[in-house]
């Protein structure tokens, strides 16, 4: 007699077993990949905002001090506001302000115009604010800017506490460098603290004659 054409209860079971555990491994491979993926993107985003803030405030704190181009003697006649460089201390430990000024020549022939900038956090956004203007956001993602040190002409750096962004700063003649901790968001609301030193390009006095 024959038989009948079909699959046994046994064959059934053992086929099912063996899609089990292909869908398994088929599931884990998935997980892995799209862990590995937001993993990349979480870095590849920080690593975009660090570069961000890093070419900004390098850009722009090397200006400090600045006074145009136009001819010397106009150049050592320019006084500040105040010190070209400055920086004030964040409430209970928060993150600091940055202030810097210098003379404005990029954008019209012919001009120069004294400029105060300030660099401040707020709500996990790094702000730009020009004097007489609103501040704007120029950084997402970055939840603490603080003072570590201040660096003189020889390149000797003078590490700062917390609370005291000033402590040990070199006089403005001598002082040469400032290193900033950046702390930027991660994906898990952690912060990862990332350290940028920035030359000073310009003399740092106030009055062009006391760096003389």
């Amino acid at each position: 007699m024959r038989r009948a054409k079909g699959f046994t209860i046994i064959e059934l079971l053992i086929a099912g077993a063996i899609l089990v555990v292909l869908l398994a491994a088929l599931g884990r491979v998935y997980v892995g990949s799209m862990r590995a993926y937001r993993t990349n993107e979480a870095v590849s985003t920080e690593r975009q905002n660090l570069q961000a803030v890093t070419e900004l405030l390098q850009y722009e704190i090397g200006l400090a001090g600045y006074r145009c181009a136009d001819s010397v003697s106009a150049a050592l006649n320019r006084v500040f506001s105040g010190p070209p460089l400055t920086a004030s201390d964040g409430a209970s430990g928060g993150p600091d302000t940055i202030t810097i000024r210098y003379y404005e020549d990029r954008y019209a022939s012919g001009s120069c115009d004294a400029a105060t900038v300030t660099y401040f956090v707020q709500d996990s956004v790094l702000f730009r604010e020009v004097s007489g203007s609103a501040a704007e956001p120029a950084v997402e993602g970055v939840a603490d800017l603080q003072v570590i040190s201040w660096l003189n002409g020889a390149n000797s750096a003078f590490y700062v506490p917390t609370t005291s962004a000033n402590l040990g700063r070199p006089d403005a003649p001598d002082l040469a460098g400032i290193s900033l901790s950046l702390g930027l968001l991660r994906d898990d609301g952690t912060t990862r603290e990332h350290i940028v030193t920035i030359g000073l390009k310009n003399p740092q006095c106030q009055n062009a004659a006391d760096c003389l």
